[in-house]
């Protein structure tokens, strides 16, 4: 009897694999540093209007704010000593009885309709500069902290030949709550906390009764004065 053997199939070969092409090393390109640009300021003489730094409304006929009025005066000057021109300084506060005209201040003390709470002007060819404002009233450092701000002012400063713009705050001469101030506390050198304190002034610009307080700024050098850091 015949027999008949199966026979299996044969078996493929599987394709030889192909080694993968190899990529050409890519050499790093050196790319040279984006250029350093100063802030301006670059604005319009209309960018800065008379009244700006006039927040208490001593001089235009408008309804004046509430509280003590006060002038402060200055002059900046850059890191040689020389009159800084044609800085911009715009000033933020508190009313004097410690509200912030700004939505975000959910506080109980009552705002005053006639005070903003903002001013802007520039410096003069001297370095000078003067603003025109009310003592504002402490505040509370946070929705639930016991700890309180002394009346300050938050000035920024804005210039030709500064990498960004700087901030700093100003405080009153002989206020109790300066000792427990959180920004204050936090600054340890002791000459500097004092840089930070108005110093009274009798100025020819302070109308008759209004007192008047200099805070002299130096941009740059051991006697700068402090910025606070963004």
């Amino acid at each position: 009897m015949a027999t008949t053997s199966a026979r299996r199939p044969a078996r493929r070969k599987a394709p030889a694999k192909r080694a993968a092409p190899k990529r050409a090393a890519k050499t790093a390109t050196a790319f040279p540093p984006t250029a350093h640009q100063t802030v301006g300021p670059f604005f319009p003489a209309q960018f800065i209007r008379p009244t700006d730094n006039d927040l208490a409304g001593l001089g235009d006929g408008r309804p004046r704010a509430q509280g003590t009025p006060c002038v402060i005066v200055g002059t900046v000057r850059d890191i040689n000593d020389n009159p800084a021109v044609n800085i911009i300084l715009e000033i933020w506060q508190a009313n004097a009885a410690g509200r912030f005209n700004h939505p975000n201040d959910k506080g109980s003390a009552p705002l005053d309709p006639h005070f903003t709470g903002w001013g802007r002007t520039w410096t003069d060819r001297d370095g000078g500069y003067r603003f025109t404002t009310v003592k504002p009233g402490g505040y509370q450092a946070g929705p639930r902290s016991n700890r309180w701000f002394a009346p300050r002012i938050a000035m920024t400063i804005v210039g030709s030949g500064l990498m960004r713009p700087l901030v700093t705050c100003l405080y009153f001469p002989d206020e109790p709550l300066n000792d427990d101030d959180p920004q204050l506390a936090a600054i340890r050198d002791p000459d500097a906390r004092r840089q930070l304190i108005l110093v009274p002034d009798h100025h020819a610009a302070a109308p008759a009764g209004v007192p008047a307080y200099r805070f002299d700024i130096r941009l740059g050098g051991k006697l700068a004065t402090p910025f606070l850091v963004d």
